[in-house]
């Protein structure tokens, strides 16, 4: 008796000249958290409301309150009851030895003179965008991180690497408001992330996955080119209370994939290395 082979497997011998190829197509990744900002620093975020926020946060006081007037950084003391490191930060940095120099934590509070489609943006300010446009903590070679990208310090963050997850602490008061995440894409492309409602009591890490259609990677020498943060918006229901909101903001950080694929003359990417052009112009 004859046995007959497989439709399958002769298309496979005719196909692949009776070869197995293994295939090269493997996913590379070199997976790290990066620490964007720990909001330790005073004036270094501002925020903006929508039309109909309240004057001011006691309805008693008469005249307007400047949007300063609704944001606080709150740092630790040993010394003073409630302000201890375990009180105010959230258990996950606060336990973690690596995370000693987290001591402020940012309040932001939210009130409006009707319900609605209201809303607070918390976006960095001039201040620190002026000091450093990437995140506090660089890693590997800046160049390299950032893809060269252009870096305009007026309205983002340089986020490094390619960003799967951005990530941060909340925490909530048990308010219906829902919690975004805006960026924008090398592309231009703006892109609005929603994590998730501060219906809850205490902290969260929430966190912001980064769709897979947000343009990170260029098939056009530097490959990498990184996500600009743009803010974080709170914004309430119709079926919430419009006042006495106030929440707490930590630790941002991104689940960030660094790896970038090199090849036989990587190091020729730095053309004005090369071209020694600032030596030119000193000549």
């Amino acid at each position: 008796m004859k046995r007959l082979i497989p439709l399958s497997i002769l298309l496979i011998l005719l196909l692949g000249g009776g070869k197995i190829f293994p295939s090269n197509q493997t996913k590379e990744e070199e997976i790290t958290y990066v620490l964007v900002d720990g909001f330790e620093v005073k004036g270094e975020w501002e925020l903006f409301f929508s039309k109909f926020r309240s004057r001011a946060w006691n309805p008693e006081l008469r005249g307007y309150e400047p949007n300063s007037k609704w944001i606080k950084w709150i740092t630790s003391n040993e010394n003073k009851p409630n302000f201890s490191r375990k009180f105010i930060l959230p258990p996950d940095i606060y336990k973690n030895e690596k995370f000693k120099s987290e001591k402020t934590i940012i309040s932001v509070r939210g009130s409006w003179d009707r319900q609605g489609d209201n809303w607070l943006a918390l976006a960095p300010s001039t201040k620190r965008l002026a000091k450093n446009p990437i995140g506090t903590q660089p890693i590997k070679k800046l160049i390299e991180i950032t893809g060269g990208a252009s870096i305009n310090s007026k309205n983002f963050i340089i986020l490094p690497g390619e960003t799967q997850i951005i990530q941060c602490y909340f925490w909530g008061m048990g308010y219906d408001y829902k919690v975004e995440a805006h960026i924008q894409d090398y592309k231009g492309n703006y892109v609005i992330i929603p994590g998730s409602y501060l219906n809850f009591h205490g902290w969260r890490n929430i966190q912001f996955p980064v769709p897979r259609f947000v343009h990170q990677r260029s098939k056009i020498l530097p490959v990498l080119r990184p996500l600009r943060f743009i803010q974080f918006k709170i914004v309430t229901t119709s079926h919430e209370l419009s006042t006495g909101f106030f929440t707490y903001v930590d630790f941002l950080h991104t689940r960030t994939n660094i790896h970038d694929k090199s090849f036989f003359g990587n190091s020729l990417r730095e053309n004005n290395i090369y071209w020694n052009e600032s030596e030119g112009k000193k000549k």
